[in-house]
């Protein structure tokens, strides 16, 4: 089977989460971020957050007309989330998941994404293009876009990344992110669904390894996570566990992540502030 070019424009259900202070906390205590600004009586979210409302709007357009074994190799390769405004306890907040693009990959066909998140005054708090690349699954038709990220300003590319820290996974890891963000996906908590599946372990993540990688750039050179306006990245390689992250940066924001070998984790990250 293959992926049709004729799912561009199939939107899923609107999909409404109320979000409470325990929730905030958790999702900050997940990832080993105790940053005031998002981990105390008067935190607003991680702004990494945003994921944890959009999972449930993914699942919902995420057969596409795809076998179920095809539907399993849907990797997220890319993440590009636009912050409009901190989340906050006692927000209520309803995601809406659309595939606005497809594409016939070196790897794969690949779907983009737009998760659209509003609250209960129907205001922008975030929208989210999210790319997925189906393992050896071609495409039926003609690449085809109807929407697509806005661009990104201009790097300063002449200043190379630096050190900014390591950061520790945990064997546990993944089962504490699942619990604290509510995401659940099995093949990062279960050995039999990892194997069936075709991983040769539980991995972690790509999203909690992208909120740990913002948190340690925006310590570094940000302000404390509430000014955070824009995160992008690639995700180039799964993080086993445990395992050793090291993490580069500089003050532009851009940041990239490898394991403690050299081997590439995340590429082309970038923190955007107000």
């Amino acid at each position: 089977m293959a992926l049709s070019s004729s799912v561009v424009g199939l939107s899923g259900a609107p999909i409404t989460h109320a979000v409470d202070l325990r929730w905030v906390l958790a999702y900050s205590a997940g990832i080993g971020d105790t940053a005031p600004a998002v981990f105390g009586d008067d935190a607003v979210a991680h702004p990494v957050f945003p994921v944890c409302p959009e999972w449930p709007a993914v699942l919902s357009v995420r057969g596409l007309g795809l076998a179920p074994d095809e539907a399993r190799r849907g990797v997220h390769a890319s993440h590009d989330l636009i912050v409009h405004r901190p989340v906050r306890p006692g927000d209520v907040l309803t995601t809406t998941a659309a595939v606005v693009a497809v594409e016939a990959g070196r790897n794969g066909a690949a779907t983009w994404l737009r998760l659209t998140t509003v609250d209960a005054a129907g205001q922008p708090v975030a929208t989210t293009y999210q790319r997925n690349v189906f393992l050896g699954v071609p495409l039926d038709g003609e690449p085809t876009s109807i929407d697509e990220p806005p661009p990104m300003p201009e790097a300063q590319l002449d200043e190379p990344l630096g050190m900014v820290g390591t950061i520790p996974v945990g064997a546990q890891a993944a089962h504490v992110y699942t619990e604290c963000a509510h995401i659940w996906n099995p093949i990062h908590t279960e050995w039999a669904a990892a194997r069936a599946a075709g991983l040769p372990d539980l991995l972690l993540h790509g999203t909690a390894t992208l909120a740990m990688a913002v948190s340690a750039v925006d310590d570094a050179f940000g302000g404390g996570h509430r000014d955070v306006a824009r995160i992008t990245c690639r995700f180039a390689a799964p993080v086993p566990m445990p395992s050793e992250l090291t993490m580069l940066g500089a003050p532009d924001g851009r940041f990239s992540v490898t394991l403690a070998d050299g081997t590439p984790v995340l590429r082309d990250g970038r923190v955007l502030w107000q």
